[in-house]
């Protein structure tokens, strides 16, 4: 066998064998599909059955592996799209010319999958509502962390009422030690620090 042929057989090999790795690939994809879809009832019921029972923390990381199985479910959706449409036209693989179109081809069937979703029930503001969403109450965890903050601050009764003196409210004394004002202000009721009676507006 001369080395032209043997070239020709060692490339036409691989050739062979990267469309039996693609064709192995889009095989497989309505079983990842389907393992992917009935990972997210899984979650669903989850959540259904134990959300009130959850903790804020389990819950957050509920909703991140859900998140990523969701991700996944569409990534396997737009390779379905991707090489439904290569499958229809692979017989452009024969001819070179026919190749490199059906390259671009499914490059633009791969970029116009990219459209938003419409929300079919949610309005504008709600969606921003819950992506932008910030829990301002005061929960049980917030209070102990600030319980623990507030005893390894330590402010003398002599440090204070020369704070105090100075002109400065419980506001900016607690800012300089990242602190609460209703902190600074049971500290002045435990030394028994009386100031000025504040103006309507003064904090």
């Amino acid at each position: 066998m001369n080395d032209k042929l043997t070239i020709f057989l060692a490339k036409l090999q691989q050739v062979l064998n990267l469309l039996d790795d693609i064709d192995e690939m889009i095989g497989n994809n309505p079983s990842d599909q389907s393992n992917t879809d009935t990972l997210l009832e899984d979650y669903k019921h989850l959540i259904e059955e134990n959300a009130d029972n959850m903790s804020n923390d389990a819950k957050i990381n509920m909703i991140n592996y859900y998140a990523k199985a969701r991700l996944t479910r569409r990534n396997n959706k737009n390779f379905y799209e991707v090489t439904k449409y290569y499958n229809n036209n692979r017989q452009k693989l024969q001819y070179k010319s026919g190749r490199q179109n059906l390259y671009r081809e499914v490059q633009n069937k791969l970029n116009n999958l990219g459209n938003k979703y419409n929300y079919r029930v949610l309005t504008d503001d709600e969606v921003k509502n819950f992506i932008n969403y910030v829990d301002n109450t005061s929960d049980d965890k917030n209070k102990e962390t600030n319980k623990i903050k507030h005893r390894n601050v330590k402010v003398s009764k002599d440090e204070l009422e020369k704070l105090l003196k100075d002109g400065n409210k419980s506001v900016d004394i607690a800012k300089m030690y990242g602190v609460t004002s209703q902190y600074i202000s049971l500290l002045k009721k435990k030394y028994g620090i009386k100031t000025r009676k504040y103006k309507k507006g003064d904090k």
